[in-house]
């Protein structure tokens, strides 16, 4: 699927959730007493503008991970990554597990999703248990898998001993991948995206840990970056003032999208194809018949 195809159906998905929740979201904002107004097209609208905010985050978090892959490819944008240090050596094992997004569905189980992506630490985890996480059937014959193994440090391991056996979600992790002289990690990142970058003062320090968390996590891999990037807009002071007290990398938009952006396409042209897939969905048609 090319990424006009992928955007066409994003779209299409996208307004027939958001035209399906409608009435139960007016419903459900005619019980609050403190929203008192009596022009329906202004509670039309709050109603319509959050469900759309939700549905756009939503969105651009699936069509950057779908542009990640068209980039590194499916095992370099993995669904799983397990961290298994080894105390003896100072070795971690790094395995890498991914699904196709065109998954056939006979191999699916109920809420598949081949968009998420989750960093396990020190779990004994076989293929049956990945399976069982991604949603997809024991039988599944389409589940991609990589493991390399590599040197430890001080600070890797203090931070995988606050995660043995547990695990965290990330926005997205990205493995450029050698093959010379075997398959290892020559690059790695891990982002904590958000569509705008003017958030609340209070988020901000909060946002910072995490990128902190990562940036710790992966620290055994030289080239390793833990990131904050935003998709539009500049990032408040109070982010840029968190990420810099953590000593944290910060991404603009304009830094951004080239890290997941594939060979051949600019972020000029990326716009181009979203607004043009966004008019032809007639979602603003959908919404304004609501």
């Amino acid at each position: 699927m090319g990424i006009e195809d992928f955007l066409a159906h994003e779209f299409k998905d996208m307004t027939d959730r958001i035209r399906s929740g409608f009435e139960n979201n007016m419903r459900q904002r005619e019980k609050n007493p403190f929203l008192p107004f009596k022009n329906t097209a202004i509670k039309k609208y709050m109603a319509l503008g959050r469900s759309f905010d939700s549905q756009l985050g939503n969105r651009i978090q699936r069509i950057v991970f779908f542009l990640a892959r068209e980039k590194y490819g499916t095992i370099g944008v993995p669904n799983i990554t397990v961290l298994s240090l080894d105390d003896i050596s100072n070795s971690i094992t790094v395995t890498l597990y991914a699904i196709p997004l065109d998954l056939d569905r006979k191999w699916q189980n109920k809420s598949f999703n081949p968009f998420v992506q989750y960093v396990y630490v020190s779990r004994d985890l076989d293929e049956a248990n990945i399976k069982r996480k991604l949603k997809i059937k024991k039988s599944c014959t389409e589940l991609l898998t990589m493991t390399y193994t590599i040197s430890s440090n001080p600070t890797t391991n203090k931070a995988l001993a606050t995660w043995k056996g547990r695990s965290y979600p990330v926005d997205l992790l990205t493995a450029s991948l050698r093959d010379d002289p075997v398959r290892s990690i020559d690059a790695l990142c891990v982002y904590e995206i958000k569509l705008g970058g003017n958030l609340d003062t209070k988020n901000a320090p909060s946002n910072a840990e995490e990128v902190l968390k990562n940036k710790n996590v992966f620290s055994f891999i030289n080239n390793s970056h833990s990131y904050f990037a935003t998709c539009y807009g500049e990032c408040s002071q109070s982010v840029r003032r968190a990420m810099t007290e953590k000593e944290c990398e910060l991404l603009s938009p304009e830094e951004f999208w080239p890290t997941v952006l594939p060979e051949g396409l600019s972020y000029a042209q990326l716009i181009d194809l979203f607004q043009t897939q966004f008019t032809s969905s007639h979602i603003e048609e959908a919404i304004e018949a609501l």
